[in-house]
């Protein structure tokens, strides 16, 4: 139960990753984002869970089940070999602490701090995620978005103000605890 809303909070289940793999985030982060992130985000979201990835490595990395309200993100290994990889998805990787390196027609990815994992995949994967819950939650409101590059946008632009609304957060926090110490 989330003391500020007084709603049940999503649960988030953990299973065995797939052998090799690890869990990019682990379940006491998620749990805490998502008591921090903007209750409207995550209203109404049963369950995140971590699971072993059945396929090929980012194919995909995580998924919304709208029928369900779940959020399920897969198991990686700390070393990625991708065939290609948008340059904007190159960008965050390293600023999260990636190495990439351009070998041939691929891409080796590598993930030494399992701390800038974590992050990446919860600011780009989990919070793409919870637009698409959003969208799902208030499509009443607006209307469903119709065609998946417009739905994947959407999700683009709710991850976005999800790290703004939580930056912004843990700005006042700390001017809060600042302010208190002086």
């Amino acid at each position: 139960m989330d003391v500020r809303t007084g709603m049940a909070r999503a649960r988030v289940v953990v299973r065995r990753p797939r052998h090799g793999d690890v869990h990019p985030i682990p379940k006491s982060v998620v749990e805490s984002l998502l008591v921090i992130v903007p209750g409207e985000y995550a209203h109404g979201l049963r369950r995140v869970e971590l699971r072993a990835r059945q396929g090929p490595l980012g194919k995909p990395y995580a998924e919304y089940r709208r029928d369900e309200k779940v959020v399920v993100i897969y198991s990686v290994p700390t070393e990625w070999k991708l065939r290609s990889i948008p340059e904007w998805e190159q960008r965050s990787m390293h600023r999260f602490g990636a190495d990439l390196e351009h070998r041939g027609d691929s891409w080796l990815v590598r993930w030494n701090d399992l701390e800038g994992l974590a992050y990446w995949f919860a600011y780009v994967v989990l919070f793409h995620e919870l637009g698409h819950h959003f969208s799902d939650q208030y499509h009443r409101r607006k209307g469903r978005i119709f065609g998946r590059q417009y739905r994947e946008a959407f999700a683009d632009a709710t991850a976005r103000r999800i790290h703004r609304a939580l930056l912004k957060r843990l700005r006042s926090r700390r001017q809060s605890r600042v302010a208190k110490e002086a």
